[in-house]
């Protein structure tokens, strides 16, 4: 899994939560650290080749970056077999964020976020 804290945003404490729950659990993680550029993002995906990507902001103005993410990511990875789940996390996030920006799911909080993210696994 590729996980970052979006461009615009340098709230990284729910972010290095999940990392260390996922890495408990067995996960792969590639951290991107904060304030991360839609571009840098999008090359890591395409160097990596995740299972899944999460995005981070702590701030509502961290909406506008997710979805150019998003957007951008989606793009580079439509030619991928199976789509690429993406999923966003920070305490301000609803399924309202979630569907605005594009994402396949969301959290609020670490344990969620590990719950959604098993789940995904499984498709």
């Amino acid at each position: 899994m590729v996980i970052a804290t979006v461009r615009g945003d340098i709230h990284d404490i729910g972010k290095n939560i999940v990392i260390s729950l996922l890495d408990a659990e067995g996960f792969e993680m590639v951290d991107l650290g904060v304030n991360v550029p839609a571009g840098d993002i999008a090359d890591a995906v395409e160097r990596e080749r995740p299972d899944m990507l999460g995005l981070s902001s702590l701030l509502t103005s961290g909406y506008a970056s997710m979805k150019e993410t998003i957007a951008l990511v989606r793009a580079r990875t439509a030619v991928r077999e199976r789509p690429l789940p993406i999923i966003v996390g920070g305490a301000p996030l609803d399924q309202t964020a979630s569907d605005e920006v594009g994402a396949d799911a969301w959290c609020d909080d670490a344990a969620t976020g590990l719950r959604i993210i098993r789940s995904l696994c499984l498709l």
